[in-house]
C-alpha cells in the first residue's frame, strides 16, 4: 500500500475521531498539525504539557499524540495525569534520541507507539494507520456486540410474551420418555388442580 492510499484509509477510519496533539516547537507543530488536519475531523492543537492537560480534562481524545521534553509540563508528566482521568488513552509519543531515559517510564505507563524526531511523514503515517485501524476495529466490535444484546433481548422478550400468551389460553404440559411429569403451567394446574 503506498503512502496516500495508507492516508486515504487512515482518513476513513479516523471519521469522528479527536486527536490531541502537544509539541512545543512552533516548526514541527504546524507541520505536523497540517498532517494531521487531512486525516482526523477534529485536531486540538496544544503548545506544552499543562496546556494538554487543560485539553483533555474538558474533551475526550481517542489519540493523543506528544513530545516528551516541553516547558511547563514535560510528556510524561502530562501522560500520567491523563491516566488518571482515562486509563485507557492511547498515546504516541514523539522522542529526540537523547529523551530515551524516559522511554521505560512510558513503556510502564502503557504507551507503545513512539516516533523518533524528526518525524517522517511515512513513519507517523504508518503508526497512525495501525492505532486508527484498532480503535476503529474495536468500535466495530462494540457495535456489533450492542446490536446482538438488543437482538437477544428482544426475542427474550417475545418469547416470553409468548410464553405468557400461551400459559394464559392452553394448558401445558411436559413429561420425559416414561411419562414422568417435569413442567406444568399455571392453567394446567388450576383446570386438574396438579401442583
Amino acid at each position: 500500500m503506498t503512502v496516500k492510499e495508507m492516508i486515504q484509509r487512515v482518513s476513513e477510519y479516523a471519521q469522528g475521531m479527536n486527536v490531541l496533539y502537544v509539541e512545543d516547537e512552533i516548526m514541527i507543530r504546524d507541520n505536523t498539525k497540517l498532517l494531521l488536519e487531512t486525516i482526523f475531523p477534529s485536531v486540538d492543537i496544544a503548545s506544552n504539557g499543562r496546556e494538554g492537560v487543560d485539553y483533555y480534562s474538558a474533551k475526550a481524545y481517542d489519540i493523543v499524540i506528544t513530545d516528551i521534553l516541553m516547558p511547563e509540563m514535560n510528556g510524561v508528566n502530562m501522560i500520567r495525569s491523563m491516566k488518571e482521568i482515562n486509563e485507557s488513552q492511547r498515546f504516541i509519543v514523539t522522542s529526540a534520541c537523547e529523551e530515551s531515559s524516559y522511554l521505560l517510564e512510558l513503556i510502564n505507563l502503557g504507551v507503545a507507539q513512539f516516533l523518533l524526531k524528526p518525524i517522517q511523514t511515512e513513519q507517523i503515517i504508518h503508526i497512525l494507520y495501525e492505532v486508527v485501524k484498532n480503535i476503529y476495529n474495536e468500535r466495530k466490535v462494540y457495535e456489533f456486540t450492542t446490536r446482538l444484546k438488543q437482538d437477544l433481548l428482544r426475542q427474550t422478550t417475545l418469547l416470553e410474551q409468548y410464553k405468557e400468551a400461551v400459559d394464559l389460553s392452553t394448558m401445558v404440559i411436559k413429561t420425559d420418555g416414561q411419562g414422568k411429569i417435569l413442567y406444568v403451567n399455571e392453567l394446567f394446574s388450576k383446570i386438574s388442580g396438579y401442583g
